[in-house]
């Protein structure tokens, strides 16, 4: 079991880690950067090996206790590395399951997302064809995955969120304010710590995210201690006390009696000296990186490891490239994948049964672009409603909830009902004595409407035209 409370009652396995999306959230002082450090320690301690995306330089007290990697440009790295370099590093680091922390504090905004998007393309290039554990943390995630705005990173990471479980790739998102986080990526997180939050619309993410009534959210998080959190595991949700972490917080708040930072642990100038020269060269061919991969290991048993430090693992050979995927049909712009009665006949011809399936069908899918196309034409803020209401299809919400969520001004929805939408019979409008209610049943209608086609696939496309 993994130790992660005082009191040894979040029962957690570090398998249960292996390609999960978690989400780390609380207001400043509320304890979340410490449990952040906590699960990094428990991962570490298992030999699952990270990347960890640190834009304010705190990460680098890890070292107290790990052989960590810490390039980009601050006074705390090993090594300074620019975005042109961002794919070697990464290369590196996934072929040789190394733990970086990429320190960013000292990049312009501009620099950092060009950095990070090399990195993230090149790591998950290389993840997905080993297929071995590897996590991927992020702090301040909003500053790259914001909500409802768009971000040259925004895509790999609701990827790495979305695709990243089945090729044993974990996510850990970390973040002030739940509002402000891509609620996607949010709700896709299968372990959420939620820590004490002030504002009305993050505690009512909680409501939404938290199984437990209304009210009894409201009254448990308000009076959350600085530590303390509601972990919703399983789709439960109980309360916990963080433990205090064991390596030194380089992000606390400075205070008189403030001690010196720690002996950190260093990695082989052998080792810092070959990743130099790799970074000058290029990512290396498979030859040079089995080298790497050696004396890695050789040095890891040397060194080994102290207190609850992971043993050294036994890095496995480079595997052999992976053969490239069948090409696959030429497709429409904008339509999903064909289904497989779709897909063109390997031996034979189709029966005449499914040549008529397959006409019907993309006659449904011209059909369900031009329906598309019709809704880009609507007014925005009534399009994003519309797609705020496909993703919570079947539900009444308040058109306050919806403005909150949307970060329009109630008035603006007052003043702009989605009349277009509500006289085609594609939002459901009530009022009561609580204000203005709207509900879509969408799934049935397009079901009833394109029969042929996957009912969940067009939900996604409704619901990605308020991305």
């Amino acid at each position: 079991m993994l130790q992660i409370d005082t009191d040894n009652t979040l029962k957690l396995e570090a398998n249960d880690l292996v390609g999960q999306r978690i989400a780390i959230l609380g207001i400043s002082g509320s304890g979340k950067t410490n449990t952040a450090a906590v699960f990094i320690e428990e991962q570490l301690d298992n030999g699952i090996p990270l990347t960890i995306v640190d834009i304010e330089g705190e990460y680098w007290g890890l070292k107290q206790r790990y052989d960590i990697l810490v390039v980009g440009k601050s006074p705390h790295i090993d090594l300074a590395v620019s975005p042109d370099q961002a794919a070697t590093i990464a290369d590196i680091a996934a072929r040789q399951q190394l733990t970086v922390v990429l320190d960013l504090s000292g990049f312009k905004i501009d620099e950092s997302f060009t950095f990070l998007e090399a990195y993230l393309n090149k790591l998950w290039e290389i993840l997905s064809t080993q297929r071995q554990p590897y996590g991927l943390v992020v702090e301040e995630a909003s500053e790259f995955i914001p909500q409802g705005t768009g971000t040259p990173l925004k895509n790999i990471l609701k990827t790495f969120a979305s695709r990243g479980r089945k090729r044993g790739l974990s996510l850990m998102v970390i973040n002030q304010r739940a509002t402000t986080l891509d609620k996607n990526v949010l709700t896709q997180a299968g372990l959420r710590i939620l820590h004490h939050v002030n504002y009305p619309n993050d505690l009512k993410v909680y409501k939404d995210i938290i199984p437990l009534p209304d009210r009894q959210v409201e009254d448990i998080v308000l009076q959350l201690q600085p530590g303390q959190a509601v972990v919703v595991w399983n789709n439960k949700a109980q309360v916990v006390n963080i433990r205090v972490r064991t390596t030194f917080h380089a992000g606390s708040t400075p205070e008189l009696d403030d001690t010196a930072a720690p002996t950190l642990r260093k990695l082989d100038n052998r080792l810092l000296e070959q990743i130099a020269n790799a970074l000058q060269q290029g990512p290396a061919p498979a030859d040079e990186c089995t080298e790497l991969r050696q004396e890695v290991q050789r040095l890891r048993a040397e060194l080994g490891r102290r207190d609850r430090a992971p043993k050294p693992a036994q890095i496995p050979a480079a595997p052999a490239p992976a053969a490239k995927p069948p090409a696959k049909p030429d497709a429409k712009p904008n339509v999903k994948p064909l289904p497989s009665w779709q897909q063109p006949v390997a031996n034979g011809k189709p029966s005449a049964a499914d040549e008529r399936v397959s006409k019907r069908a993309a006659r449904q899918w011209t059909a369900f672009n031009k329906f598309i196309t019709n809704l880009q034409n609507v007014r925005k803020d009534q399009l994003l409603t519309f797609a705020y209401l496909a993703e919570h299809d079947g539900k009444s919400v308040s058109l306050l909830t919806i403005a909150a969520e949307l970060g329009y001004a109630p008035g603006t929805l007052i003043r702009n009902p989605p009349w277009p939408l509500i006289k085609a019979n594609l939002i459901e409008r009530a009022e009561s004595e609580d204000g203005v209610w709207y509900k879509t049943k969408l799934a049935q209608q397009l079901k009833e409407r394109f029969p042929d086609l996957p009912a969940n696939d067009m939900l996604r496309r409704i619901i990605a035209l308020g991305d």
